[in-house]
């Protein structure tokens, strides 16, 4: 199971959490709890920026643009979907599909997240900023420096975007007026694996980079 939220509709989970209600949805799901313990949290899971599915208009834009999230303070970036940015976060497990599991660190002076996540045939890793405090402790430190391998980093504009992956029309966010999103697609292998694909989007905020979602999925 996934949560498709925008960044704004965090307002009212984080609201929630602070008077308790969404706090007390750490999972304790008997498929859960006895293989990874703590780690389970429905609270976290709802709480992750995820924003690559919550857009209305046109498909995704073709590309064939690699990119890949870089931490210059991290160890062992090898480049790869899910081992690449941060790699010291803090484990985290939701749901009973699958389940979604992953890492991630929040950085609370500047409230931006990182994490990566996968389950079955699909993983994904999110840079996204503007996110209020976790509903439990996580790992903590600055993430002001990442940014993408092809230098793409939060707060850039969307000419910036265009100008590395290629044209692509913005995509409206329902219920969000100050929000869009851009969004990029590229087969994974067209031979060996035809469904399989890397869907790259951008959401921005009154013309501002805020949110970076890298998925591959079949």
């Amino acid at each position: 199971m996934r949560f498709s939220i925008s960044l704004g509709a965090l307002v009212t989970l984080l609201a929630l959490g602070s008077s308790g209600a969404l706090g007390s949805q750490a999972s304790d799901d008997a498929h859960c709890r006895p293989y990874y313990g703590s780690a389970c949290s429905d609270a976290v899971g709802l709480w992750l920026p995820q924003f690559a599915q919550v857009g209305a208009g046109p498909a995704a834009a073709p590309t064939t643009v690699v990119d890949r999230i870089v931490d210059p303070a991290s160890r062992g970036d090898a480049g790869f979907l899910g081992r690449q940015g941060p790699v010291d976060g803090t484990f985290f497990v939701y749901g009973n599909a699958g389940p979604p599991k992953g890492n991630v660190v929040y950085d609370r002076v500047h409230r931006i997240v990182f994490y990566d996540e996968g389950c079955c045939a699909w993983h994904h890793v999110v840079l996204a900023s503007n996110v209020g405090p976790p509903p439990k402790p996580l790992a903590s430190r600055s993430l002001l420096k990442l940014r993408t391998a092809l230098g793409i980093k939060l707060g850039d504009l969307p000419s910036r975007i265009r100008a590395t992956y290629g044209p692509a029309p913005f995509h409206a966010v329902s219920g969000r007026p100050n929000e869009q999103l851009l969004r990029y697609v590229r087969p994974l292998d067209a031979k060996r694996a035809p469904t399989c694909e890397a869907t790259t989007t951008f959401l921005f905020d009154r013309g501002r980079l805020i949110g970076i979602d890298l998925e591959h999925a079949c």
